[in-house]
């Protein structure tokens, strides 16, 4: 699979998904939830692939596309 992930991001991931993971399951302030939400960084960490990240680059390649000018490469001088 492609990877869309760098290092530091895979750094970042892990490190957001423990904590939010170790403090739902500690404190009784945050709710159960958070433990839930904590595994999408987790997971995408895990597998070093966003489907966000990979939306985003399509729409991004859709937008340069479009904003690049056609030249016509026969034209006659």
């Amino acid at each position: 699979m492609f990877v869309n992930i760098n290092r530091y991001d895979l750094i970042v991931r892990y490190g957001l998904g423990a904590v939010l993971t170790v403090l739902s399951v500690v404190t009784l302030q945050i709710p159960m939830w958070f433990a839930f939400i904590a595994t999408y960084p987790l997971f995408t960490a895990l597998v070093q692939w966003d489907p966000v990240y990979a939306l985003f680059a399509i729409i991004r390649r859709q937008i340069v596309k479009a904003a690049t000018p056609v030249t016509q490469a026969y034209a006659s001088s």
